[in-house]
């Protein structure tokens, strides 16, 4: 297993959607599914979303500024800055509300 991989958020069989929220201005960079890197300069009340299947990368300039779901299911932040992403393995399923 990769390096951080033991932290990633679970993406479920079948994918699903990334929805971030900013409640400030911030920046993000974000990677999805193999392509390059995206940089994306939010201010207050920017809402966008992602179809993610495979694999991601998201980096947040400023953690407390945004709210991100992965599908339905909050992701905690808890200040982190860098969070990675990563196909579900065989029979395994992401933790109710654990993400």
């Amino acid at each position: 297993m990769p390096a951080g991989e033991e932290n990633a958020l679970i993406i479920p069989p079948g994918g699903t959607t990334l929805h971030l929220e900013a409640t400030g201005a911030t920046s993000i960079v974000l990677s999805i599914d193999g392509r390059p890197p995206q940089k994306y300069d939010l201010l207050p009340g920017s809402a966008l979303s992602w179809r993610i299947v495979v694999e991601g990368q998201l980096h947040v300039e400023h953690p407390n500024l945004v709210t991100i779901r992965l599908g339905e299911t909050p992701v905690t932040l808890n200040g982190r800055t860098d969070i990675d992403f990563r196909r579900a393995a065989a029979g395994e399923h992401p933790p109710a509300g654990k993400q």
